[in-house]
């Protein structure tokens, strides 16, 4: 139906201008052809769509030539033909302008509207950034990216005999399903002829961010609706324009899982709050790829397992309004107090289970490399907290890490924040030339000097490294990270020490746990340089788990060493 409110539009505007009925059949056949191929919104306030209907206009004054031949053959005077047709021209130069031009110039520009734009972004709060409480949750790192994720996708794929000749994946979007954190990408179709032959796709797959073995296929779900390589009416944004959405535009379409594992398409639908600009997320729609259902909801009311209600790019342009206009718009020419953006926001999610953008925020025309802080934004309320503290942009982490590297020309996957050793941190994977995951590579936020490339292709190693590079440049280290110590103490039984680029690291057993190895960094402790077999020593740890367990306090019970001046002979 949406399709011939377009081409009657297109139709009578050419009968307006021609007076004759094949004109306006073929301007109808046009706007229909034309409205199917770009599906334009038909509401007001989407530049794209004034376009889309100036294209009818100029399609009607052609169609007038029609009758200024007509006129002519019937001998009517060339002023006589001018005077008849002036009022349609100037009248649709006039609507031309104003729709494309000067309409869209004085609703939208920041000048009219700058503290409108700012206060799009509720941010409701602005705190200096205490390292001592944790934000993000550590045990989902990220350790397999994007590009990693797909590479192990399709190996999956060539498990099952034919179905890497049909179809290809989608782009991995990161999720939680029950309390775990995955890349899932839908299947979708190579292309049009293995639509039209198979119709639909039989699920999904999944990888863990954390362990790349950690991925399966889910092949129980029939889905006759998606986006790349589904077709015509089963083409995701043009099943919701012909089902009664073509009113309304969408910001992104996104697939998740609900929490049984069943599949949904997810469709932010927006509204426009500064002319044509300023959009904000309105309301959801879900659509099920399986049985075609669509259902609508509010921000608030949209079902707990949605975690991608606020799109990326949406929220960073409301960060960039919320900066950019601090005093409003002539003052945002002086930079006084203006905020600009650093490239790129990461999904990350909080110590509590909830998924949030991080975005760096850094002072306009500052150093390039610098931050001065960072937005948290809910990715389902759209709500942010401004963190600040001074530290590295995420391009500067990614470069410094890359320069440990350079002789192996290895790259650096696009770090994401975590808190390490209670210190804020960019982890990042560190990729070889073929794009295998050759080292995970940990930097400061706070200082781009304290940083960290694995030995192997392992958490252990970097994680050894990163705290000996934070120790030896004075930083505290808290290794309690909010987790109950334990204490042990027994008598050493073994001791060697090595030393490697990290500093010097001592190894040792204690009779009291006989299967367990320990090790701990030299500068952890003085006393540990001069401890040897037979002492008795207490420790502390946050589990006794591993076989080889990480010491974060050392005490030689048999040695006291002081600090200044002992009298001698005393």
């Amino acid at each position: 139906m949406s399709y011939f409110i377009a081409a009657a539009i297109f139709a009578a505007l050419s009968f307006a201008f021609s007076r004759k009925l094949w004109p306006t059949v073929a301007s109808a056949v046009l706007g229909l052809g034309l409205s199917y191929f770009f599906m334009p919104t038909l509401a007001w306030g989407y530049l794209g769509t004034n376009f889309f209907f100036a294209v009818a206009f100029v399609i009607a004054i052609f169609a007038s030539l029609y009758r200024v031949d007509r006129l002519k053959s019937k001998g009517s005077s060339a002023e006589g033909v001018l005077r008849e047709l002036k009022w349609q021209f100037s009248g649709s130069v006039t609507v031309l302008i104003l729709a494309i031009i000067v309409i869209p110039i004085f609703t939208t520009w920041s000048f009219f509207n700058a503290d409108t734009r700012r206060s799009l972004l509720q941010v409701t709060e602005e705190v200096n950034f205490d390292p001592s409480k944790m934000l993000f949750d550590q045990s989902q790192a990220r350790y397999v990216d994007e590009f990693l994720a797909t590479r192990r996708m399709n190996e999956l794929c060539g498990e099952f005999t034919g179905l890497c000749s049909q179809t290809d994946f989608g782009r991995p979007r990161i999720q939680n399903q029950n309390g775990k954190m995955y890349w899932v990408a839908p299947l979708q179709h190579e292309g049009l002829t293995k639509w039209w032959t198979n119709k639909t796709v039989p699920g999904y797959a999944m990888v863990s961010v954390t362990d790349y073995s950690d991925a399966k296929l889910v092949l129980k779900h029939n889905q006759s609706i998606g986006l790349d390589g589904f077709q015509f009416g089963d083409y995701l944004p043009r099943f919701l324009y012909e089902n009664g959405y073509a009113t309304s535009s969408f910001a992104d379409y996104t697939y998740e899982l609900d929490d049984t594992g069943a599949p949904h398409w997810v469709a932010s639908k927006i509204a426009r709050k500064a002319g044509f600009d300023g959009d904000v997320v309105a309301s959801l729609v879900i659509v099920n790829p399986v049985t075609r259902e669509i259902k609508e909801y509010s921000v608030a009311d949209a079902p707990k397992w949605v975690e991608r209600i606020q799109p990326e790019k949406l929220i960073e342009a409301r960060i960039s309004d919320w900066g950019a206009f601090p005093h409003g718009w002539w003052d945002s020419f002086s930079g006084r107090d203006v905020l600009a953006v650093t490239p790129g926001s990461a999904l990350v999610y909080t110590v509590d289970g909830r998924a949030v953008w991080y975005t760096g925020i850094q002072s306009s025309g500052g150093n390039a490399e610098a931050t001065m802080g960072f937005m948290l934004t809910d990715s389902r309320t759209g709500k942010a907290v401004f963190y600040k503290r001074a530290g590295i942009t995420e391009s500067a982490a990614q470069r410094a890490l890359e320069g440990m590297v350079q002789d192996q020309k290895w790259t650096a996957s696009p770090p994401v924040p975590y808190m390490v050793f209670g210190v804020p941190t960019f982890i990042s994977i560190m990729k070889d030339q073929a794009g295998n995951r050759a080292a995970i590579g940990m930097i400061s936020y706070d200082n781009r000097e304290i940083k960290a490339v694995g030995e192997r292709n392992d958490l252990d190693s970097v994680l050894r490294a990163y705290k000996f590079a934070l120790q030896s440049k004075g930083t505290r280290v808290d290794l309690k990270e909010q987790v109950n110590e334990i204490t042990l103490e027994g008598v050493v039984t073994f001791i060697v020490r090595e030393t490697g680029k990290d500093g010097t690291v001592i190894n040792f057993m204690i009779d009291s746990m006989p299967n367990k190895g320990f090790e701990v960094l030299s500068n952890v402790s003085s006393e540990i340089r001069f401890t040897k077999e037979g002492h008795r020593v207490r420790i502390r740890v946050n589990s006794a788990a591993p076989a080889v367990i990480d010491v974060n306090n050392f005490d030689n019970l048999d040695i006291q060493l002081l600090e200044g001046t002992v009298p001698v002979g005393k």
